[in-house]
């Protein structure tokens, strides 16, 4: 009998559990299971990888914009290396009934010559109000829309916000202004489907920013920071009317500057940067029910992010703010920002738990 693989349900979202079974093999014989991401540009989240276009180099940036269903490739052989069975399968970033609209609009409308505000709202379907969050990337600026649509399947209405290197925003991050992220709030509030009640969630530099930003605009009521720093720095900051707000300096020396296959490593830079009066992120101007979340890779080679969630932690807890903290052994993160739906409209609920009173996160290292 011809071996077989089935899986269940045959259409899943990613964030949903899917049962693989493979009947009729061999009796007492070793097999080997291997899983493929077929996909345009390379990533290790899986297994293995099959790059689906000519000229494209492994490890590049997961980017999917917009979002597109992921197809796997799974391949079972014998000890031989023999293929015994084989199957294709997808996993949907989006739902199919969240709508996906493009936005460039000039919030409030008498701006003038403000930038637009810039991204992609997934939205689902009713007429809500539903929890909303603002997703914003990097330094590598643009847009990403990968996890933002995967939150809108989970009940959110998410607006992926992009605030430089994208249509007619500006090329430089530091010619950005504080301003902007206002206007975003504001705008995305104003819709008949969103509450004023916000998370705001950022990866890398964004992840620094969303920190930054808590102090500014208590509309903001839940952030995420995913492998973020603990301060902006002169290479990644925004300005705020026009000047450099107070950010943290590299040694001029190039002290701790270190080298890997050639490549730069920040973290002991990033580390060991000068903190000027006023560079620290002023967490008792935020909002007293404001919950904060540290979500950061072990390994990552751009920013000590175990080292910025303990420093952070220490200022959280001496402001009185709730805080926790998630870390993962890689780079591979996957955030689930669906439990933080039902603190919206009351005090941050127990997904957000204070930890003021337990050990710290992780230790200084």
């Amino acid at each position: 009998m011809k071996a077989n693989i089935s899986i269940s349900p045959a259409a899943s979202l990613v964030h949903e559990d899917v049962e693989i079974v493979v009947d009729d093999l061999e009796y007492s014989t070793i097999h080997k299971l291997e899983l493929r991401l077929i996909h345009k540009a390379g990533t290790s989240l899986v297994w293995s990888l099959q790059i689906k276009y000519l000229g494209v180099r492994f490890g590049g940036y997961f980017n999917c914009t917009p979002p597109v269903d992921l197809e796997y490739y799974l391949i079972v052989t014998d000890p031989r290396e023999r293929k015994v069975c084989e199957k294709m399968f997808r996993r949907r970033l989006m739902y199919p009934t969240v709508q996906r609209i493009e936005v460039e609009e000039s919030f409030p409308p008498d701006a003038g010559a403000r930038p637009k505000v810039t991204g992609t709202i997934f939205k689902p379907p009713g007429t809500g109000p539903f929890p909303t969050i603002i997703d914003i990337s990097g330094t590598g600026g643009g847009l990403n829309e990968q996890k933002r649509a995967a939150l809108d399947s989970r009940g959110f209405v998410v607006l992926c916000l992009a605030f430089f290197k994208y249509k007619s925003l500006p090329e430089d991050l530091l010619t950005v202004e504080l301003q902007y992220f206002e206007d975003a709030i504001n705008y995305i509030t104003s819709l008949p489907y969103t509450r004023d009640r916000i998370v705001f969630q950022g990866v890398s530099f964004g992840g620094t920013l969303v920190m930054f930003l808590t102090t500014k605009f208590p509309k903001i009521k839940a952030v995420c920071s995913i492998n973020g720093s603990f301060a902006m720095d002169q290479f990644a900051h925004v300005r705020v009317n026009g000047k450099c707000p107070p950010i943290g300096i590299f040694k001029a020396d190039g002290a701790h500057v270190k080298f890997l296959n050639d490549l730069m490593v920040y973290t002991d830079m990033v580390r060991n940067i000068e903190l000027g009066e006023g560079a620290d992120f002023e967490f008792k101007e935020t909002s007293l029910v404001t919950a904060f979340r540290f979500v950061s890779a072990l390994d990552d080679l751009s920013t000590p992010t175990i080292y910025a969630n303990s420093y952070l932690s220490a200022r959280l807890r001496d402001a009185g703010r709730k805080f926790e903290g998630f870390s993962k052994p890689t780079a591979a993160i996957q955030v689930f920002m669906e439990e933080a739906s039902s603190k919206f409209g009351r005090e941050p609920s127990a997904s957000f738990r204070s930890i003021s009173e337990r050990r710290p996160l992780c230790q200084t290292i």
